[in-house]
């Protein structure tokens, strides 16, 4: 189900829930089993944890993690359709991110409205996989002040790119996420 933050459809983001099947799931957890994860940095920086703390990982598109691309593809098909109408070419590697008591990734776009090849991220997504953790929240800001989308557990919250937005410092638990990007061409 679809679930849109007003009537007049005039908000910078969509949730969906019951997003991941059990094989994605199971992929997921093969995926954990199997891969060392990695500090998280920005655009090839070193770990500057003022800006970022957390753990990441790289899922690439394999037969082994079909099953994730395809539960997400969908979701974002559906929201794109419905809600942004953005002509969107692919999906980046999907980043697992874990951000453990103090994680936090603070104020970033994704994506500039325009790049100099022509491509660009268009659409960002969040897939919360677990609630066994207090703080941690994703923010967008837009207007006035920022706004807190509320993620459940196999939720995927998915906005414009160029969206300035934030998780919130992890006050104790661990805070589990697929986050990714998807490309098409320039707007301008």
């Amino acid at each position: 189900m679809m679930y849109l933050k007003n009537t007049n459809d005039t908000s910078w983001d969509a949730i969906l829930d019951n997003i991941l099947t059990m094989d994605a799931s199971d992929e997921i957890d093969k995926f954990l089993k199997n891969n060392k994860l990695t500090v998280g940095t920005t655009y090839g920086a070193e770990q500057t944890s003022d800006i970022r703390k957390s753990n990441i990982g790289w899922i690439l598109p394999s037969p082994e993690t079909h099953n994730i691309f395809d539960c997400i593809a969908t979701a974002i098909q559906s929201v794109n359709t419905r809600k942004f109408g953005f002509s969107l070419t692919y999906i980046e590697n999907i980043q697992y991110s874990e951000y453990k008591d103090g994680g936090h990734y603070t104020w970033h776009p994704d994506s500039k409205i325009s790049s100099a090849d022509g491509d660009i991220r268009k659409l960002s997504f969040s897939l919360l996989l677990n609630d066994d953790f207090e703080g941690g929240e994703l923010e967008l800001f837009v207007g006035a002040k920022p706004t807190v989308i509320p993620l459940k557990v196999n939720q995927i919250a998915i906005f414009p790119s160029h969206v300035l937005h934030r998780v919130t410092p992890v006050t104790s638990g661990q805070r589990d996420t697929l986050v990714g990007w998807v490309h098409g061409p320039n707007f301008v």
